[in-house]
């Protein structure tokens, strides 16, 4: 009976433990921010990616940390977006956590913004369970912006210009990483005739990056051209850059017609600029 009762006293006491919550650091931990970007995106659908950030940051406490908890201030208000790992002290780190949820659903890009401020630890976890929390602070709260509508300027009677450009753009995103680059463009055919094929140039300072899109566009049709790729970019060349989703951050270069006419625009080099390797 002695020993049904200790082995008893022995659960309980496991159990209990088991029961009692992490222990709270009092002071936050020391955690050096380099850099910070963050952009909501999306496609409209629940699904959808609908925020995501880039820090560069150094811990520079002597523990090393499981989880960071980010708030970013953005134009549409807070946001806290989580990031599990390894945080070892004294290196500096580059991660790329992200938010999804119904609440941040978007059709577009809603914003791009970048520095060091926009981004503020209020929560972490060390690799021994220690948690600490930023006090003070009310709950994050988000406002979605409408998405703007899809237009685009009409078509100038004088279209038979060469000067003019058929394709409307709408909006336009270009990222780069390692050789790999991405590009969504949102636009509509300006011209009286159908188009079935568009080369789209991504801009990077005075380099530049070719892709075609090929369909069939009607006259007036909105297309979204969803993600074009190119792989065969050098592995270094600017490892990492995002455009801002902007009608500037790319152009038409060319657009062949149903007909078998092309318009090649003449503000830009039919021929790819040659882009840089490294960083910029």
């Amino acid at each position: 009976m002695a020993r049904l009762i200790a082995g008893l006293l022995i659960l309980a006491t496991a159990l209990l433990s088991a029961a009692i919550p992490l222990r709270a650091e009092t002071s936050p931990p020391r955690i050096r921010l380099q850099s910070c970007v963050v952009r909501a995106v999306g496609e409209g659908n629940i699904e959808s990616i609908a925020a995501l950030m880039q820090v560069r940051f150094m811990n520079e406490s002597a523990q090393t940390l499981k989880r960071i908890v980010w708030r970013s201030q953005t134009p549409t208000g807070t946001i806290d977006i989580a990031d599990t790992g390894t945080f070892s002290p004294g290196v500096s780190i580059y991660r790329h956590p992200i938010y999804k949820g119904k609440a941040w659903k978007v059709s577009r890009n809603a914003f791009q913004m970048m520095g060091p401020g926009l981004c503020t630890v209020i929560q972490t976890e060390g690799a021994d369970g220690a948690i600490w929390k930023a006090t003070g602070i009310a709950p994050a709260a988000i406002d979605i912006p409408p998405s703007p509508p899809d237009s685009a300027t009409p078509v100038p009677p004088a279209f038979d210009n060469p000067e003019h450009n058929p394709i409307g753009i709408i909006s336009c995103r270009f990222s780069l990483y390692w050789g790999r680059s991405h590009g969504t463009v949102r636009f509509r055919n300006l011209s009286p005739r159908p188009i079935d094929s568009i080369t789209f140039r991504g801009l990077f300072g005075e380099a530049g990056i070719d892709v075609v899109k090929q369909g069939m566009f009607s006259t007036g049709a909105f297309v979204n051209s969803g993600d074009m790729i190119r792989r065969d970019l050098p592995a270094n060349a600017y490892q990492e850059y995002e455009s801002l989703d902007s009608p500037t951050s790319c152009v038409a270069v060319s657009a062949h017609y149903v007909d078998g006419s092309v318009w090649q625009n003449p503000s830009v080099s039919p021929t790819e600029p040659p882009f840089p390797v490294g960083v910029p």
